[in-house]
């Protein structure tokens, strides 16, 4: 197996697969104050949920057809139902909450939150927010948990710093210097190695995800900005 990286715009877009909904693709729209839906064989917008406020960053749990929606608006987390099409509550994260993710396992997802330099993890089983992290850098945008869900990387875009979680110790572990304005991270499947794009730098940094240290640096076009990992299989 090999793994391909690759670019891509900061469209917030989430594939539904493993359900009822398999084949759906979910779009915030952010002045639109609501979410798309588009049926991925037909190419087609299939429906919308009414969202309010200033939808961003978007996660969905597969299993349960569940939407994770930062909402600049409102300082929260919506969820929601999606085949329903319906927010189902507004959790409070604090002022201006970005990228949300969702852990391996689907016990929590994680939300960066802007203003107060944070990450909240949210319980999916309670929806409550489960412990915050306070973060030594400034204005968390991403915070991407690794395939094995033990530590959340994130990245202080206005620090150029990538701060790296402990999840189960519920803090900080430690702090690297990256490129300027830190953006997309993606870790290879196997957990090894994560990949963070920095825009304002147009490279991106090759992270060794055990050791947490920086191996290597890619120049790459400019305002590198979204980054996502694809695994290809190749037979003989």
């Amino acid at each position: 197996m090999t793994s391909r990286i690759t670019l891509a715009a900061g469209l917030l877009l989430a594939a539904v697969a493993g359900t009822s909904l398999a084949g759906t693709a979910l779009v915030g729209n952010e002045n639109g104050a609501s979410l798309s839906l588009i049926d991925t064989n037909k190419n087609e917008v299939i429906g919308e949920i009414k969202t309010g406020g200033k939808p961003r960053g978007t996660a969905i749990d597969t299993r349960r057809g569940i939407a994770y929606v930062s909402d600049q608006a409102s300082n929260g987390l919506l969820v929601i139902d999606v085949a329903k099409r319906a927010v189902l509550k507004r959790i409070d994260l604090g002022e201006s909450p970005e990228g949300v993710y969702i852990s391996p396992d689907g016990r929590l997802v994680s939300a960066a939150v802007e203003l107060s330099n944070s990450v909240a993890f949210v319980d999916t089983e309670t929806l409550e927010v489960a412990f915050r992290v306070k973060i030594r850098g400034e204005n968390p945008e991403h915070a991407v948990f690794s395939p094995d869900g033990r530590f959340v990387y994130v990245g202080a875009e206005e620090d150029d710093k990538l701060e790296i979680i402990d999840v189960a110790g519920r803090r900080l572990l430690t702090q690297l210097q990256v490129g300027t304005r830190p953006r997309g991270i993606a870790f290879t499947p196997d957990g090894a190695k994560a990949y963070v794009a920095c825009e304002r730098a147009d490279t991106v940094y090759v992270i060794d995800a055990h050791e947490h240290r920086i191996l290597r640096s890619i120049k790459v076009g400019q305002r590198s900005n979204g980054l996502t990992m694809r695994s290809e299989e190749h037979t003989s």
